[in-house]
Parts: C-alpha cells; structure tokens; sequence
C-alpha cells in the first residue's frame, strides 16, 4: 500500500533537483518520479506531481537523450488530463513517434478531447504524409481508434474526414501492415461494405491493366488474351490478399447507431474476361491512354496522343516542362536548370505544373495547384490543402496564363 505522505515527502525532495544543474542529479530525480508514478495509475497522487508537470514537459520538449525522454513520457503517460492539459499530451504523444515510443493508451487520451479534434486530425495527416512505415502504420490505427473511440462523431462527419483517404492507403500503399489496418478501418467507416468491395477490385484491375498499356509502343494490337495472361499474376495476388483480409461486417460502437442490416450475400472475386472489357472501355472513354477496344476482334490498339494526369492513378509517368520558360524539367528538381526559376507545384499532387496547363490558386493563401486537382480535392475535403481554410470549387482563382514567349 502506498504511504501518500513518504511519497509526497520523496517528491518534494528530488522535485528540487529537476531544476539543477548537475544533469546526474536531475536525471535521478526523473527516475525517482517514474518509480512513483511510472509503472502505475495512481490517482490519488495526482496532485502530489501535477506541479512538476511543466516541468518535466520543458524537459521532455529539450531534451536530447532517448531514454530520459522515454521515461519522462512513461510518467507522463499515467496522468490524469484535462483539456488545459491537451497541447502537453500532443507534445508528448509527437515526440514519443520520433522516438518510436508511442503508447496506444495515449493515443486513447487524446481522443478523449472533442474540442480538439481538428488537431487530432491534423496530427493524423503529418503522420500520414510520412515516408517512414511506422508513422503511416500509426495514423491508420488512429484513424481506426477515431472509428471505434470518438462517440461524438457522427457516421457522416466519419465518412466526410476518413473514407476517401483509406480508399486511397488500401490502394496506393505497399505496405502490407498499413493496408491491413486500413481495411479495418474501412469495415468501420463504409456505409455499404460491398460498394467498396466493388471499387477495389474495379480500381485494382484498372490500375494493373493501365500500367500494362502504357509500357507499349503506339499502334501495337493486344489481344485481350495476352492483356488478361500478362497482369492475371498481379491482380490475382492482389486478390488474394483483399479476399483474406476484408472484413464483411464492420465493428461499430455501442454508441454510434449501426448501419441498416447488410445483404446476407457472399463476396464474389473473380475477375472475368467481361471485367477486363468493361475496364478497357472505361480506358479509353476516360481518354487516359489515347486507344480504342474492339469487341468483336476482342483487341486493344494504343494510339498516339497526349496523355492525361489523374489524380486517383498515381503510378502514370508524364513529362514536364517550366511553368515559366517552357523547357522540359525533371519532376524531382526544385529550380529550373533553364530559366533558373522556383519549378511550380502542384499543392495536391505535389508534381510540376507545366506551362500551359490549367491552374488555380486559393483565394486565401494563394498556393497553386492543377485546376482539376483542386477541384477534385475540394469535392472531398472542402478545405484548401495548404492553408486549410474552407473553400469551394467557385472560389478557386484561375490563373490565366500568357502566351509563351519566343
């Protein structure tokens, strides 16, 4: 049982030194603290430490040493949080993914605050924009967590932040970790399961049969056989994984209203030569890769023409040239090697806008992006990307460009 009066006459005595000088002694007072309230929830000594808090936080924030900053997060951990307190725990929780040690209780308090919510999902977005595994891996699971946790959040509001964006990790993302969490993610959000079953195999089949088309030379016949026989391989372990992996029924809350009862129907998967033919018709009406499908000789002929960028085909290849001078760049420069110029990106896709392409700017940040980007965006989120400021389709300035100078 714990004496409240010999721990708060410990604390009193090494809460002293946190301030000293001599990093030994601070750093055994940090580890006296973390005997106390570290490996335990302790709620009856919640004011004995609330004063060190900003402390122990000040630390946290400056200091260079993992295992310092690990043990101050553990103590700080098993707290009791008000939402003055929120704006510390976020700290905590950013600090503890640079050093890969992130509690999931954690994760839960922050969820705790509504009010906080549009930081939350901020927090969620700089995790999601990273190329490091684990950080997208956590994000997903918040996301998860958010589905499952935040009661307050309507199935709408959940669909509106959520549902396009796990879309897009289930068929973009290589990691496997991150694309099974976001298929939990999926079964909690979607509103119709076998819609989404649909469009991930209408995507999937898409995507692999357009890859494939692309690699050929112009006016070259494939035989839908040999497009069938060539990309079978790719979808069908795509497959399988889909089919292992998705989930019919959703988990939801006891608080949050379940969606009206499912079809008791199971998943088909297999892709049919009719798929394929309906795929390449969408291929070509899409105008994404200049071609035309013959039925009835049951052949695809790529033709010349000017390619098309799409938002939801990340994989296309296109060429690129200055929005200033005109002359072809490189997507992975920052200036260009002719003009010398800043290269214009797009604030989506965040690949070069070329010269004579359609573009728009926000009418409050005035960050640039693809016309069609923007507004493709502005459908889902109704946010601009860079400065998140609410905006709509008709408030986008287009940009009209001059004539290229000879």
């Amino acid at each position: 049982m714990i004496n409240k009066d010999q721990v708060e006459s410990l604390i009193e005595i090494v809460g002293e030194n946190l301030s000293h000088s001599d990093i030994q002694k601070r750093n055994e007072a940090i580890n006296a603290f973390y005997r106390v309230f570290g490996e335990r929830r302790v709620r009856e000594l919640q004011q004995i430490i609330e004063p060190y808090i900003p402390k122990l936080t000040e630390i946290l924030r400056e200091e260079n040493n993992f295992q310092i900053r690990k043990t101050i997060s553990l103590i700080l951990n098993n707290m009791d949080y008000l939402p003055k307190d929120f704006h510390n725990l976020l700290l905590i929780y950013k600090l503890g993914i640079e050093e890969n040690s992130v509690s999931s209780k954690l994760m839960e308090k922050l969820l705790e605050f509504p009010n906080n919510y549009a930081e939350i999902k901020e927090a969620i977005f700089e995790m999601m924009h990273s190329p490091e595994k684990y950080k997208k891996m956590l994000a997903t699971g918040m996301i998860v967590h958010c589905s499952e946790k935040l009661n307050y959040l309507s199935q709408e509001q959940l669909e509106k932040d959520w549902l396009q964006i796990i879309r897009n990790l289930i068929q973009e993302s290589k990691i496997p970790e991150v694309r099974l969490i976001a298929l939990k993610a999926l079964a909690n959000i979607a509103p119709d399961i076998y819609y989404e079953k649909e469009l991930l195999q209408k995507e999937l089949v898409y995507n692999v049969v357009f890859d494939l088309l692309n690699k050929f030379q112009p006016n070259i016949q494939v035989p839908l056989s040999r497009i069938m026989e060539l990309t079978s391989p790719t979808i069908n372990t795509e497959i399988a994984f889909l089919k292992k992996n998705f989930r019919v029924e959703p988990t939801r809350t006891k608080n949050r209203a379940p969606q009206p009862p499912r079809q008791n129907k199971p998943i088909q998967w297999d892709i049919t030569k009719e798929f394929y033919e309906e795929t390449l018709r969408e291929i070509v009406k899409n105008d994404d890769l200049s071609g035309e499908f013959f039925p009835l000789e049951q052949v695809f002929v790529k033709k010349d023409g000017k390619e098309r960028y799409s938002l939801t085909v990340s994989s296309r290849t296109k060429s690129y040239i200055c929005y200033n001078c005109g002359m072809p760049i490189e997507k992975e420069n920052t200036k260009c090697s002719s003009c010398g110029k800043e290269i214009l990106k797009c604030n989506v896709c965040k690949l070069p806008i070329s010269f004579g392409e359609e573009t728009g700017t926000c009418k409050f940040c005035e960050s640039k992006g693809h016309l069609s980007h923007l507004q493709e965006w502005l459908k889902i989120k109704g946010t601009c990307p860079t400065c998140q400021k609410k905006l709509t389709i008709d408030e986008i300035v287009p940009i009209f460009l001059e004539e290229k100078k000879t």
